[in-house]
């Protein structure tokens, strides 16, 4: 299978926390960003690079992200 570098783009609120070695976190409470870093987490172990942008009301952010991997 071919690795890709995909572009993950979710609400900035959403974007899960680096720091999360463990999913013992799910089990203790509610995490708003569960599917997110399932979806992320599911892509890095396939061997795709995943890029992550968080976009609210503008889209500058995705613009300069779409023409820094060209």
């Amino acid at each position: 299978m071919k690795k890709l570098k995909i572009l993950v783009i979710l609400h900035p609120d959403l974007i899960p926390p680096g720091s999360v070695k463990t999913k013992k976190v799910f089990s203790e409470k509610y995490v708003a960003w569960k599917t997110e870093f399932d979806v992320i987490e599911g892509l890095k172990n396939l061997g795709h690079e995943v890029l992550i942008l968080g976009v609210d009301d503008s889209l500058s952010g995705l613009c300069e992200v779409i023409d820094s991997v060209k």
